[in-house]
């Protein structure tokens, strides 16, 4: 006969994973001492693990979850049931728990899209008068402004990335946990430079063709070269577009989480690109008309990416019972 298996503190394990309202869970994945791959599991409360629980450092990752246990605060809420990622991405459960965790948070992410929101349409105001501008100062102007918004504009992206990581791990999470987190600024960083290049590459392919040829390309050859150049930027984004969750969720060192990143985006390439044409069309859409879509489609395209992540890394995934 089959063994109950003795919880760290020499508890029944099967009395100690009931959750309760009131208490929040560890953050990270792998949190449980008992998960299996592929299982189920209901998390702990914080505090029953005892001191001598297994850190997440301790399983080969940097210790993020003991950083959201220390400062991140309890919050009330149904038991949270847990399952395991086996390493491949699901595009529809992904969608469904995008659709369906969104309503139970509700309020934190409305605050933090119409903040986004807000961000965006400032953007896209000053956009709009360096066009109007350009003939007297220059088409430097636009750049300017690009490289102005570009930043806060990262920082949104790595607040939804870290709002969506921890409410896969906790439930319901407030927003001003959203801007609390150990690799915030590194990730914001790195976002901030990616963008940059995603806008200018194309740009510098078509400047590049035009400068060193001959005689003049003709205009079709032209527009085919920043077609070519966006392609190759798209494909890299979407395979690097994982490498915000690696880092804010404690996955290693910047080098290894981007390793990590790129190595199961690869594996999983075009449920990831199916997973975009999806979520990345919707944005562009809800992107119009001053950006009001938006405050629907990105929390939903945070969660879904954030479950998609979980999946690939083999990491642990919140179970939707409702």
């Amino acid at each position: 006969m089959a063994q109950t298996p003795e919880h760290p503190d020499g508890q029944n394990s099967q009395n100690s994973q009931q959750p309760q309202q009131g208490y929040y869970y560890p953050y990270g994945p792998h949190a449980h001492p008992n998960a299996q791959q592929g299982g189920q599991h209901q998390q702990q409360p914080y505090g029953a693990q005892g001191y001598g629980h297994q850190s997440y450092t301790e399983q080969g990752s940097n210790s993020y979850a003991s950083y959201g246990n220390q400062y991140y605060h309890a919050q009330a809420g149904p038991p949270l049931t847990f399952g395991q990622g086996d390493g491949k991405l699901s595009v529809a459960n992904a969608l469904q728990y995008g659709f369906s965790a969104v309503m139970r948070n509700g309020t934190s992410w409305l605050i933090g899209a119409l903040l986004f929101v807000g961000i965006y349409v400032v953007y896209r105001g000053g956009m709009f008068l360096s066009s109007l501008f350009a003939p007297l100062v220059g088409n430097m102007s636009t750049s300017v402004v690009l490289f102005v918004f570009t930043l806060p504009l990262s920082y949104g992206v790595a607040l939804g990335v870290n709002g969506a990581l921890q409410q896969m791990d906790r439930g319901i999470v407030p927003f001003g946990d959203f801007m609390r987190g150990q690799r915030l600024v590194i990730t914001t960083m790195l976002l901030f430079l990616w963008y940059l290049v995603t806008i200018f590459v194309p740009v510098a392919a078509m400047l590049f063709m035009v400068d060193t040829a001959a005689t003049p390309p003709p205009f079709m050859a032209i527009i085919i070269a920043g077609c070519l150049a966006v392609v190759v930027v798209a494909v890299i984004s979407i395979l690097v577009s994982m490498v915000p969750f690696y880092l804010l969720d404690g996955r290693g060192t910047i080098v290894s989480c981007i390793g990590q990143a790129l190595s199961d985006s690869v594996r999983n390439f075009f449920p990831l690109l199916l997973l975009w044409i999806v979520i990345g069309p919707a944005n562009v859409v809800g992107s119009l008309l001053c950006g009001i879509g938006l405050i629907a489609t990105l929390p939903v395209s945070f969660l879904a990416l954030s479950y998609a992540y979980r999946q690939m890394s083999r990491g642990q995934i919140q179970l939707l019972t409702s």
